[in-house]
């Protein structure tokens, strides 16, 4: 009776055995998987994966390419200047709505940002986006993706913070922290510590 009632328990016991095996095996396929980056450490990606997959991709730093629908510049609560941008998968031709934020007949969208002390860079990235948008033009956007969070006045957030673009040849670090892109503009050092919208941080860098 005894061998009996062991190998009976060991029958039982193989089914929970299995389990283990097959849960440890599907543990270790999720964590051995990585998203492959560029050079510079971006996880290249587009509009309609991020909307697809977006637990993923969240607190990524991420690159895609898109077009420009509406633009806003201005100045915050602690008087740094906000630069917003609506990108999607179609140029958008209308200067009437040049300006606008919220597109709801577009589902296939995100919203980027960026604030800072550096008015004369964000200004820049500004101009070369409005320039690039009225000539139907794409506009390559590096920054972490964090759907859906707070920011500023926009309780229902923006979907990237920006670190810099790219239109053709032209590259614009819009947070200051590679300073190799504007040496050859102006000599010299700018440094603030100041409380943005999103960050307490030293800024240090040579401007347009």
């Amino acid at each position: 009776m005894k061998l009996l009632a062991r190998k009976l328990n060991s029958m039982l016991a193989l089914p929970a055995l299995l389990a283990l095996v097959l849960v440890g095996c599907t543990s270790t396929k999720k964590t051995t998987t990585a998203m492959k980056t560029t050079a510079d450490g971006y996880v290249p990606t587009s509009i309609e994966q991020l909307r697809s997959d977006t637990e993923a991709f969240r607190d990524q730093r991420v690159v895609l390419e898109a077009y420009i629908l509406g633009m806003e510049y201005g100045t915050n609560a602690d008087d740094a200047d906000q630069w917003i941008m609506v990108l999607g998968l179609e140029p958008q031709f209308d200067d009437s709505i040049a300006g606008q934020l919220i597109f709801p007949k577009v589902e296939a969208k995100v919203r980027v940002a960026e604030d800072g002390y550096n008015r004369e860079i964000l200004r820049r990235c500004f101009q070369i986006c409005s320039e690039s948008r009225r000539k139907g033009g794409e506009v390559t956007i590096y920054g972490r993706y964090q759907p859906k969070e707070t920011y500023a006045q926009y309780h229902s957030g923006v979907d990237i913070l920006l670190d810099k673009i790219a239109i053709g040849e032209t590259v614009i670090n819009t947070d200051f922290n590679d300073h190799s892109v504007f040496t050859e503009k102006t000599p010299g050092m700018v440094k603030k510590t100041y409380q943005g919208v999103r960050k307490i941080t030293d800024l240090a860098g040579t401007v347009l």
